[in-house]
């Protein structure tokens, strides 16, 4: 899929997120700032409620979708959907040897 500009208006106001589970009519911590990566366990718990408040539950992350959104205080959102560049490193394990014949031989 192409990446995909959407253009949000009314967008509710985010105070930050909670890096506990809260019952419902009880008090809890709210995180206004802060920096999560992709290797905390936290991360898919808050970028799902956070695609769900921006995007309704047509283009989930665990759907692998990625987006990144840009908040205005006008309260409207620019939000792009698959236009996340991606970028990653990987080194070859070398075979030494002729794989015909390790094919041949096993």
């Amino acid at each position: 899929m192409p990446p995909l500009h959407i253009k949000k208006t009314n967008v509710p106001a985010l105070a930050g997120y909670s890096d506990e589970t809260i019952p419902p009519g009880e008090m809890g911590r709210i995180v206004r700032r802060g920096f999560l990566n992709s290797d905390q366990a936290l991360f898919p718990r808050v970028i799902e409620q956070f695609a769900l408040i921006l995007l309704g539950e047509e283009y989930m992350p665990s759907d692998g979708y990625d987006f990144q959104a840009i908040i205005h205080r006008d309260s409207s959102a620019d939000v792009i959907v698959n236009g996340v560049p991606a970028l990653f490193r990987a080194m070859a394990k070398r075979y030494r040897g002729s794989i015909g014949h390790r094919l041949a031989t096993s």
